[in-house]
């Protein structure tokens, strides 16, 4: 777990009754929609280096950090959108990648 989520993405699947693997799964998914759009490079980091965050609205977003942020900058991705969802045992993630080329 630790590897993997934040301590702010852990307790936001907490519930009264444990973790909800649903909600972790959905993260999980949106780490690995987020390595598909970074450059290919042999530079490694870690998957806390990609962090979901709801706003108090509701809306979830991305924030990168280290490593994983300086591949995006490099990259030339200017805005990262992100679309999760759990239900029956499923979870999935889309991110859609906004690029400056030039």
């Amino acid at each position: 777990m630790a590897r993997i989520y934040t301590h702010e993405e852990v307790a936001e699947c907490a519930t009264p009754r444990g973790l909800n693997a649903e909600r972790l799964a959905a993260r999980f998914a949106a780490k690995e929609a987020t390595i598909k759009v970074l450059p290919v490079t042999d530079t490694g980091f870690s998957l806390r280096e990609i962090e979901t965050q709801r706003a108090a609205s509701g809306q979830i977003h991305l924030k990168l950090t280290g490593t994983a942020a300086q591949l995006a900058l490099s990259g030339g991705l200017t805005h990262l959108a992100l679309s999760i969802t759990h239900e029956a045992g499923m979870a999935g993630a889309v991110v859609v990648a906004e690029y400056h080329l030039g």
